[in-house]
């Protein structure tokens, strides 16, 4: 019999706070993991610090989109990624 006990646990989803070049949004936060390489989007209108249960998940910018997002120009960037968010607000009923 094999004593399986002693080892470790797996770790449970980890948050990381995102690095990436996505503008900063009222009501809106960033999180990055570490199990997955893109970031989830989160409506967050009692601000980041609030408890989860606060705030909404939006959905997830993944590898190949995150990286066309950083191709383009801060101005349309911040354009595309504003668009991006308002349509994810309106399909979860968010005003």
């Amino acid at each position: 019999m094999t004593d399986w006990y002693w080892l470790p646990q797996q770790k449970r989803h980890t948050r990381r706070r995102a690095r990436h070049p996505l503008p900063t949004l009222e009501k809106l936060q960033w999180e990055g993991r570490t199990d997955r390489p893109g970031i989830e989007a989160w409506h967050a209108p009692q601000g980041n610090n609030a408890p989860r249960n606060t705030k909404t998940y939006l959905g997830y910018v993944g590898k190949k989109l995150l990286a066309e997002w950083e191709a383009m120009p801060a101005d349309e960037r911040r354009a595309v990624v504003v668009e991006w968010i308002a349509e994810r607000r309106t399909e979860k009923g968010i005003t």
